[in-house]
């Protein structure tokens, strides 16, 4: 197998991606729920981070009193209490180092487009990974949220590459269905929000089980993945 790879720059998510940010985002949603009596299920946020729709207008039922009030609260909370748990609960993900590494000394650029906001990236500032990176798109620096493609193509622009030349690596059926719209080959990593099929149906050009497999799908994707 040749060594070169068939992209000029991969874009990451980060949720789930770069950081296992499962935990923290249950501990936030249990935390802030609690004084309601509300218990959230894994199966509520593991849904929460594969639509757009509103965590909490999921996690709420339907005829809880004052909805829309404690709905508001309740989003107000979270985000009070995200950075803390964040920095205590995420933890980057399995060969990401050696991975990004990798993947630079290979002459790749690197980029991230993430939905969160710039605190997601604490995870990969402790330890020095983000200077990694040749381009950083979050929350802040768009107007619209995947699965619109704003972010990816922002990063892209920022990274001096074609669409055509770019993968995005991703665990959710929302980055499959933005890179698409990008023009980008989408790579699912499994193992976060998203299972193997539910990543297919909403696109996956390549499945990936563990970060430490992405290079190798790099070098062989087809050039009818590449649009």
């Amino acid at each position: 197998m040749s060594d070169s790879l068939r992209v000029r720059a991969v874009i990451f998510d980060v949720d789930g991606t770069l950081v296992d940010s499962l935990a923290a985002y249950r501990v936030v949603a249990e935390r802030a729920a609690a004084p309601y009596g509300l218990t959230i299920s894994d199966a509520v946020v593991r849904d929460a981070l594969n639509t757009t729709r509103p965590f909490w207008d999921l996690a709420l039922p339907p005829d809880f009193a004052d909805r829309a009030e404690t709905m508001e609260k309740l989003r107000r909370e979270a985000a009070r209490l995200w950075p803390e748990v964040l920095r205590d609960h995420g933890r980057l993900c399995p060969d990401a180092e050696r991975v990004l590494t990798g993947l630079r000394d290979r002459g790749a650029k690197l980029g991230i487009a993430t939905a969160s906001r710039r605190g997601s990236l604490e995870a990969l500032q402790r330890v020095g990974l983000i200077d990694l990176f040749d381009a950083v798109v979050t929350r802040e620096d768009v107007t619209r949220r995947k699965p619109d493609p704003e972010g990816l193509l922002t990063c892209a622009s920022r990274l001096g590459i074609a669409p055509r030349d770019t993968a995005y690596v991703g665990d959710s059926p929302l980055d499959m269905e933005a890179a698409h719209a990008a023009g980008m080959a989408a790579i699912g990593l499994l193992g976060g929000a998203g299972d193997a099929t539910v990543l297919s149906a909403a696109g996956a050009d390549r499945l990936v089980e563990s970060l430490a497999m992405l290079a190798d799908v790099l070098t062989v994707l087809s050039t009818t993945v590449l649009r």
